[in-house]
């Protein structure tokens, strides 16, 4: 298991048929990987970075296409990075 759940990156691969991210993009991954919009359902909460899936403390994770959100360029990663947590509290 792969602990933590906030980080920011550049996107180095896509798969086929992703239009939602591109290479080179910075993006910061979803704490809830399944929980894109709506009601939270017992099975999007069983989809956590770092504890029911591998999370951030890598040097390069997979993650589909709607677990990652853009981080605007003003911000720095350092003040992205953290906010994860900040934002789903």
């Amino acid at each position: 298991m792969i602990l933590l759940s906030d980080g920011v990156g550049d996107v180095d691969a896509i798969g086929d048929g992703v239009s939602r991210v591109g290479l080179g993009d910075r993006a910061c991954p979803v704490f809830y990987q399944t929980w894109i919009a709506g009601a939270p359902s017992n099975e999007s909460m069983l989809s956590s970075l770092g504890c029911e899936q591998d999370g951030t403390m890598s040097d390069y994770m997979v993650v589909p296409a709607e677990g990652v959100c853009h981080v605007p360029s003003h911000l720095s990663g350092g003040h992205i990075a953290h906010g994860g947590c900040h934002f789903v509290a």
